[in-house]
């Protein structure tokens, strides 16, 4: 089944229409709901999950081998020449950080915090259902129509933040454009 799906979801949309006039089984796939829960369901899944932060850790870690570029939030900083708060820890690897996310309206948001943070000793952990957590930035799936403008989204982070690219996150049935903004 899964292969014969592939297959047809890999052929132009004018002759999937087509098949679909014929064929009651695949009908529902033309449906716009169906796509829609499909798309929502493929963003939060496991596995693009794992992708996003996968990505925002070779950001990160990309940050700290160039050596030249300053970054922090509330809870820790790159700072190669020790520009910034001493109180804050210097990220010189990418053992030093963890990244945490939350999933909501098509909005994969992350944060980065030192190792080892959680309830006792960091106050993000304080407000984790609540909507004024701060995070450092997003993922978004570009192909979804919800009506967040990017000011929205940035509301959310702990700055403008800027885009860093699209990364194509190719599964077997459906392919997503996802957007990771960084401040």
């Amino acid at each position: 089944m899964s292969s014969s799906l592939n297959l047809l979801l890999s052929l132009p949309s004018a002759l999937q229409s087509e098949i679909y006039t014929y064929d009651t089984t695949y009908r529902m796939f033309s449906n716009e709901d169906f796509k829609q829960e499909l798309s929502s369901a493929y963003f939060n899944s496991n596995t693009v999950l794992h992708r996003c932060l996968k990505e925002i850790t070779q950001h990160m870690t990309n940050l700290i081998e160039e050596g030249n570029t300053c970054w922090h939030n509330e809870y820790g900083r790159i700072d190669p020449e020790h520009e910034l708060s001493k109180r804050l820890p210097n990220y010189n690897s990418e053992e030093d950080f963890i990244v945490i996310s939350h999933y909501d309206y098509d909005v994969l948001y992350f944060k980065i915090l030192p190792k080892g943070a959680c309830y006792e000793n960091c106050k993000f952990f304080h407000n984790i259902f609540h909507k004024t957590r701060i995070y450092d930035g997003y993922f978004r799936n570009e192909n979804k129509n919800n009506n967040l403008s990017k000011n929205q989204l940035d509301d959310m982070c702990i700055g403008s933040t800027s885009n860093i690219g699209i990364y194509n996150m190719n599964d077997e049935l459906i392919e997503q454009e996802i957007t990771m903004y960084f401040v």
